[in-house]
């Protein structure tokens, strides 16, 4: 993502549609540079070109699969900052 000066760059891996839309919706709004998918695949491709400054994922499956997800796109950009987002406070 090409950052202007002072302007975060944000991916996020949300695989529900709707969840996706709203969120990346919500954060353009507020001035984030924002790239949404749903797949894992492709968000370790645009990684190898671009690093965002978050990466926001929020599970598609069981807590332990999202976290053991996070491992491949940080490969790929070890610097960026990850926010799994579990929605369960016991975690």
């Amino acid at each position: 993502m090409s950052n202007r000066p002072g302007t975060a760059s944000i991916m996020l891996l949300i695989s529900d549609p709707d969840v996706r839309t709203a969120v990346q919706e919500i954060l353009q709004d507020h001035g984030y540079l924002v790239q949404a998918t749903a797949s894992l695949g492709a968000a370790v491709d645009r990684l190898k070109e671009d690093t965002p400054d978050l990466l926001i994922i929020r599970p598609y499956g069981p807590c332990s699969q999202s976290v053991l997800a996070l491992d491949q796109p940080l490969r790929f950009a070890p610097s960026v900052g990850a926010n799994p987002q579990t929605g369960n406070a016991h975690l």
